[in-house]
């Protein structure tokens, strides 16, 4: 970088105001350079290395420094930043570099990201300063400490509030619903034990998963504006309270997952008022009763539906092949029992390549959904937001005692998207169908331990699959490649690709087509025709006549 700097001419640095050369690949050291009008200092996604020059303290009419994205290090003391009194704007974020305790900014931000830098383990004391934040991001930040009480003082007026990824213990305070300004308050993955306290009036998101959250939900919730609320991993207790179908914003719910807390009931009936929830996960809970038919016709816009590790019971809705938008599907590990359904060629975004996942509220940094359709009684799968998403219906386990009965649709390969299917560990019979191999996308495939039987399909597909024996392993009755079971009967040398089974299928449909026409035309002819009735018999008569001469 300090060879770019000395390339500028010398009247720069008395004349330039602004500097961004960020995302430029640039490497080595800031120079410590003064310039004295220099408001904006934009050097993120970069290369740079080494500490903060003492020197960027002296340009006192700064009032944007963004440094984030770097490979910076080295201690920020009270010496550094001193007479920035100017400045607005600080992004530190995902740089190694220490931020003392007795750091003293004389400085009021309204945008402030220290995200992956070392401010802990106590909680920043020189924050009690910076009561004009509106932007604040200290996650993953090796904070080990409570909030402290002077937290919803300052944060009075903070609308972004991101403390994630830290070791906070401790309560909420039960003050929080006073934090009027408040739009998106992220504390998940801490320490945080008690109860869920009432929340800001404006609060819109609202993450606070993976910490230790305990007793039902609060009797007044607040927080009227609320659109997405991530509950999960908590140990939370009781039923859905019925005052969130109150809640008017209509973008309610997109995104709502009270996941491994113990919450019980049935299906919540609430979220009926709710019908553009298009992410609902509701897995190790407790819920119990059968899945409504009304999933299909109150959640048309549904494309996650996590439900794994439940009490439901029942069958598989067939209403739920309606969802046209349904792209995830988890059912696993609960007493569900029967059939698949056989609708599945309506799961139109599991048959077209049309994989969408985006919020713009959450700003989630997801993956293209995978989709993945897994009926397995298995506890090996785990897939959070942040990986590839799947399609699953599994069977029992723990106890649970039910498991998928029947055969496979044939209509299975209609979905061409699919990219994993799983049916292991259940009690499916019948052949394997042939149109299996007709899923372009397939990557993964497991169907055994079951009652199927017959050949094992082949095709291009299928054959590129990793581990091919294991996926039919423990179907007593299947036979052919890559089993070493040998098919017998007539055709037991025969191979039948994927490919020619289509056209045997058409040509038994065309035989008996054929066939009826043929007899339906002859009977019209002999109907309406009458000469050529008597003529016909006629015929007959004479061959009868002409054996019995004989």
């Amino acid at each position: 970088m300090a060879e770019f700097m000395n390339r500028l001419p010398a009247c720069t640095k008395s004349t330039l105001q602004s500097l961004d050369l960020s995302a430029t690949n640039l490497s080595g050291r800031i120079p410590n350079d003064e310039w004295r009008n220099l408001s904006d200092l934009l050097l993120s996604d970069n290369r740079l290395l080494g500490s903060i020059p003492l020197e960027t303290g002296m340009l006192a009419n700064l009032k944007r420094l963004y440094l984030d994205n770097n490979n910076l290090n080295g201690s920020i003391s009270r010496d550094h930043l001193a007479n920035l009194e100017n400045l607005e704007y600080l992004d530190l974020s995902y740089n190694p570099v220490h931020i003392t305790s007795n750091w003293s900014p004389t400085f009021s931000l309204q945008y402030a990201s220290y995200a992956r830098s070392k401010i802990g383990p106590q909680f920043p004391r020189w924050l009690k300063g910076q009561s004009s934040v509106t932007y604040l991001d200290i996650s993953d930040a090796s904070i080990a400490h409570h909030l402290p009480n002077w937290f919803c003082r300052v944060f009075a007026h903070t609308k972004y509030l991101n403390i994630s990824s830290n070791q906070i213990k401790g309560s909420l305070p039960m003050t929080l619903e006073l934090l009027s300004s408040f739009q998106m308050l992220d504390l998940s993955s801490n320490n945080l034990t008690g109860r869920l306290p009432k929340l800001p009036q404006s609060l819109r998101f609202f993450k606070i998963s993976k910490n230790s959250l305990s007793r039902p939900f609060p009797r007044k919730y607040g927080a009227p504006m609320l659109t997405e609320m991530v509950l999960s991993a908590n140990r939370m207790n009781g039923t859905i309270p019925t005052y969130f179908c109150q809640l008017q914003s209509v973008l309610f719910s997109l995104f709502f997952q009270p996941e491994q807390n113990n919450l019980s009931g049935n299906f919540p009936e609430l979220l009926q008022h709710s019908p553009q929830l298009t992410v609902l996960d509701l897995a190790h809970n407790t819920f119990a009763g059968e899945l409504p038919a009304w999933i299909s016709d109150k959640l048309q816009d549904l494309s996650y539906l996590l439900l794994r590790y439940n009490m439901f019971s029942g069958s598989i809705p067939v209403q739920l092949t309606e969802l046209g938008n349904l792209q995830f599907l988890d059912l696993a590990n609960n007493r569900i029992s029967g059939t698949i359904p056989h609708g599945l060629a309506n799961l139109k975004a599991m048959a077209q390549n049309s994989r969408k996942f985006y919020n713009p509220l959450l700003r989630l940094h997801v993956r293209p959904i995978t989709v993945l359709f897994d009926l397995k009684s298995s506890v090996s799968y785990y897939f959070s937001y942040d990986d590839s998403p799947p399609i699953i219906m599994k069977g029992q386990e723990l106890g649970y005692t039910s498991t998928l009965t029947g055969e496979i649709p044939e209509k299975i390969g209609l979905l061409r998207e699919l990219e994993s299917l799983d049916l292991s560990f259940n009690e499916l019979s019948g052949e394997i169908p042939w149109s299996i191999s007709e899923i372009t996308a397939l990557i993964h495939l497991n169907l055994s331990y079951n009652n199927l039987s017959g050949r094992i399909p082949l095709g291009n597909q299928l054959q590129t699959l990793d581990d091919p024996a294991s996926m039919y392993i423990g179907n007593n009755y299947l036979c052919g490649p890559p089993l070493s079971t040998i098919c017998s009967g007539p055709d037991a040398t025969e191979d039948y690709p994927i490919e020619n089974m289509p056209k045997k299928r058409d040509f038994y449909l065309g035989l008996a087509v054929g066939y009826a026409m043929g007899l339906w035309m002859v009977f019209v002819i002999f109907l309406f025709m009458k000469t050529w009735r008597s003529a016909y018999f006629r015929m007959f008569d004479k061959l009868q006549d002409g054996y019995n001469v004989r």
